[in-house]
């Protein structure tokens, strides 16, 4: 009887086993590909580290007025030049008033400063590359010949120029940065633009009868999505950087707005003695920087992982 038994509990075992693989299979070819760059992105160490970092100065940003102790403008004269210590995590400045509150109601301006001026240099930079990009022409040439005089100067003189012509204030920062970056996302965009309309599958739809706007939006414009969401991740960093550059030499936030470019400006005749006003908005430019550096070279290396290979 025992013998009887055996090649049966393995025959059972053999037909449980198969449509496990056959389910764990078919669970493979049901993912999403959102799922599939998720799980390529929590992969890596790297990429971790940096959403980690977004995340808790979103959330910062978010819960500022929950979290910061004190007014981060709310001068008091009495305590200035505190030590950082139990009353005051990171100590307070030349006027008295709570760094580690400026830091946290300075991680939105900073935010707001790269979200915005990624999202114009997004908006603007692809429109012309779409357009120059498919139709080419007179536009295409006109275009690219400015994108070149742009790129002729540095992005930061660039951005210097086009604040003398604006003036002051974190909104022209804004608008100065979001400018110099245009060129980065017009050439990207227009460069994949031109190999995804010769592809077949755009012949194809071209030749049943597809307008224009349904082959740009339906069937080009989707190859280009990849490739914006890494450069707009990377961009929200040279953003910061940028604003916080703009600040220190005055031309960006104006006082008493807690930016971290700006403070950095305030406490640099302080740096001998009160070394916590420049450290700490220092070290949070730098974490925030290399947060989303590091979020979009894992967002790169997710959404093309034969290019990774």
């Amino acid at each position: 009887m025992g013998r009887e038994e055996t090649p049966t509990v393995t025959e059972v075992r053999e037909s449980v086993d198969r449509p496990t693989v056959q389910n764990t299979s078919q669970l493979r070819v049901s993912r999403s590909p959102g799922q599939l760059v998720l799980m390529r992105l929590l992969r890596s160490r790297q990429s971790v580290v940096g959403l980690t970092i977004v995340a808790l100065l979103i959330l910062m940003a978010l819960l500022a007025p929950i979290i910061a102790p004190a007014n981060p403008t709310k001068q008091d004269l009495i305590n200035q030049f505190i030590a950082p210590g139990r009353d005051h995590l990171f100590g307070t400045d030349e006027f008295g008033r709570d760094i580690f509150s400026r830091i946290i109601y300075g991680a939105r301006i900073s935010l707001q400063v790269g979200l915005i001026a990624v999202g114009i240099a997004m908006v603007v930079g692809t429109l012309i590359g779409l357009i120059g990009g498919y139709y080419g022409g007179w536009f295409d040439m006109v275009t690219q010949r400015l994108i070149e005089i742009m790129l002729a100067f540095p992005g930061l003189l660039l951005a210097l120029a086009i604040i003398a012509v604006l003036g002051n204030g974190i909104q022209n920062v804004m608008i100065a940065v979001g400018v110099g970056s245009v060129p980065s996302y017009a050439r990207l965009v227009r460069a994949q633009v031109m190999a995804a309309k010769e592809k077949d599958y755009v012949e194809a739809a071209r030749a049943i009868g597809a307008r224009d706007v349904r082959l740009i939006s339906k069937h080009i414009f989707p190859e280009v999505i990849s490739s914006l969401i890494v450069l707009s991740s990377l961009g929200i960093a040279g953003a910061i950087l940028s604003a916080a550059a703009l600040s220190f030499i005055g031309l960006g936030a104006q006082p008493p707005t807690p930016e971290w470019g700006a403070m950095l400006s305030q406490g640099r005749d302080f740096l001998r003695d009160q070394w916590w006003i420049t450290t700490f908005p220092g070290i949070f430019i730098a974490f925030t920087v290399l947060g989303f550096n590091l979020l979009g070279d894992g967002l790169r290396d997710a959404l093309d992982p034969q290019g990774n290979r």
